[in-house]
């Protein structure tokens, strides 16, 4: 009887699918979870206008200029 020799391409294939998985995952993780975290976590308003009335507004009206400026005065001094 002769023996045959095994196939030993199997675990070969693995191997090399295994190395590009792991090389596709550095790959991901490098370069688009950076990219979807910052698009998730800043959207600009689509309208700014509809902004909400609790932010603050840097357009002041010339009476608060006034307090603001003698304010600041005070505490330089």
């Amino acid at each position: 009887m002769a023996k045959r020799r095994k196939n030993r391409r199997g675990p070969g294939i693995l191997v090399l699918i295994a190395l590009a998985v792991l090389i596709a995952g550095f790959i991901v993780r490098r370069t688009l979870i950076p990219q979807a975290i910052h698009y998730l976590a800043y959207r600009q308003p689509d309208n700014p206008s509809l902004a909400p009335a609790a932010m603050p507004s840097e357009d002041l009206s010339p009476s608060d200029r006034e307090q603001l400026d003698q304010t600041l005065k005070q505490k330089a001094h």
